[in-house]
C-alpha cells in the first residue's frame, strides 16, 4: 500500500478497502458538520456505502483519472480525513 509522510504528524495512504470501517465511523461521527458542505454524506448509511466509494476511487486510480488518499494522524494513529485529485495529467 502506498504511504507517504507529509509532515511529522501526518501521512497519506492510497485509499484502500482496509480503510472502510474507520472512514465510515469518521464520516458518521461528523455527519452533521459535513452535511453543510458535502451533499453525498446523507447517502452514506453503512460501511458497505463507504466500501463502494473506495472501490470507485480505485477505478479512478487504475484508469488514470485521479486518486484519493486517507490522511492519517500519527499521534493517535487515527484517520483524520480524505483528500483527492481529479484528472491527473
Amino acid at each position: 500500500m502506498f504511504s507517504m509522510q507529509v509532515i511529522a504528524d501526518f501521512s497519506l495512504e492510497l485509499l484502500d478497502p482496509a480503510h472502510a470501517e474507520e472512514l465510515f465511523q469518521l464520516t458518521d461521527a461528523n455527519r452533521q458538520h459535513l452535511m453543510r458542505w458535502l451533499p453525498w454524506v446523507d447517502g452514506v448509511r453503512a460501511v458497505v456505502d463507504t466500501k463502494e466509494f473506495i472501490q470507485s476511487t480505485q477505478s479512478q486510480w487504475t484508469g488514470g483519472e485521479g486518486f484519493r488518499v486517507a490522511i492519517r494522524h500519527h499521534r493517535g494513529g487515527e484517520l483524520a480525513g480524505v483528500a483527492g485529485h481529479y484528472r491527473v495529467n
